[in-house]
């Protein structure tokens, strides 16, 4: 975010399933149909559609930016599609496989943030102090300290922020039990989540997890959209078709592919 602003990063992770369907031909070696590159490029380009027609602000797409959100797309193709191949080869299912994932991830995050002195103050900070982060800093002497005031004084909304905690005392919004709370609501489904998506990784291969993914926050933006008050242009609804369209000639093939399966089941039994 630091090189990129939301709304560039936002128009470039709606391509995913382009980066998993091409690491999925370089690890791999697999080779995909002409109705998937369609279907790829109608469900990539009617979402950039979609989020191009709804931005609010210029977006800013510096090289370094730019560089840094392609080959994090890229490594997360590779994952995906890495993913289903230690899978089938190790015949593994997919909780014993997010399990050995997420207890190594743990490990190295939990090294990094002990190197960089981050374990005991985020430990402290949300576990034993009321407030968000923001509130910790305005309300304790200890996370006063943590703010840059040269910045905060240069700065007249923070330097009236401050000045109206100072004035009213201790205002927290999140208590440590409600953030606990929130902790574990937000880990128990994100495990439920990460368990679903690698199920889809394992029966239906990297390709199908990265368009339901996509699906997932499509959706989620489409209906947002719906929901509020928002003018609707012809990129808007031009955008909407073709993702649609793209995800209609997926469900075509796959319905056309079943009926050819059962159809050749049939003709052996008579």
């Amino acid at each position: 975010m630091k090189f990129i602003n939301y709304p560039a990063k936002t128009l470039i992770k709606s391509s995913r399933v382009v980066f998993t369907m091409m690491m999925g031909s370089v690890i791999g070696g697999r080779r995909y149909s002409a109705t998937d590159l369609i279907m790829v490029f109608m469900i990539v380009v009617g979402l950039g559609l979609f989020l191009h027609a709804d931005l609010t602000s210029n977006a800013v797409f510096h090289p370094i930016g730019v560089t840094m959100l392609i080959v994090s797309l890229t490594l997360d193709g590779a994952v995906n599609n890495l993913s289903e191949m230690t899978m089938h080869k190790f015949n593994l299912g997919q909780d014993d496989f997010q399990m050995n994932l997420y207890t190594f991830s743990f490990i190295i995050m939990l090294i990094a943030s002990y190197q960089t002195n981050e374990l005991h103050s985020g430990i402290k900070f949300f576990f034993q102090s009321d407030g968000t982060y923001r509130e910790y800093t305005l309300n304790t002497q200890e996370g006063y300290n943590l703010i840059d005031l040269t910045t905060l004084e240069n700065n007249t909304a923070q330097h009236e922020e401050e000045q109206y905690f100072q004035q009213q005392g201790l205002q927290y919004f999140w208590s440590r039990k409600n953030k606990a709370i929130a902790l574990f609501l937000f880990s128990t489904l994100g495990i439920f989540g990460g368990s679903c998506a690698a199920a889809i990784t394992k029966r239906f291969g990297a390709l199908s997890m990265s368009i339901t993914t996509t699906t997932r926050k499509a959706g989620t933006i489409f209906l947002s959209f719906a929901m509020f008050p928002n003018e609707c242009s012809i990129e808007h609804v031009s955008g909407v078709m073709l993702f649609v369209g793209g995800l209609f000639l997926k469900a075509l093939r796959k319905k056309i592919k079943i009926s050819r399966i059962f159809s050749h089941k049939k003709g052996d039994s008579n």
